[in-house]
């Protein structure tokens, strides 16, 4: 269950990087705050790639890679609660769609091992 919780964890810090991104785009072009939010996407995606490496020592990549799509989920919370965007049903249906994959492709990667 450890193993489960640092991918889910890794995954909450990769979709991080997209709101700091967000973040930049909504300052002026190489102002201090702008190079600053790049400066924090680029220490957010050092900290998952340390995650990531210690993710797949206990997961198979296959397994690990399939759950990578989940972010979606994720970015699409923060786009709610950070930027008061709107969730739009085509969005909630996207998601599970992508949660109904996931669950599907991990059963059968299940059935074959």
């Amino acid at each position: 269950m450890k193993k489960y919780a640092l991918l889910i964890f890794s995954f909450l810090i990769l979709s991080c990087s997209g709101a700091c991104l967000k973040m930049a785009s909504m300052q002026e072009f190489l102002s201090l705050a702008y190079i600053a939010y790049f400066g924090l996407t680029v220490l957010v995606m050092a900290v998952y790639a340390v995650l990531w490496q210690k993710v797949l020592e206990d997961i198979p990549l296959n397994i690990a890679y399939l759950c990578k799509s989940s972010t979606v989920g994720i970015s699409l919370l923060y786009a709610y609660l950070l930027f008061g965007e709107q969730i739009t049903t085509q969005n909630i249906i996207g998601c599970v769609m992508i949660i109904a994959g996931i669950m599907v492709l991990s059963y059968k990667k299940g059935q074959e091992a």
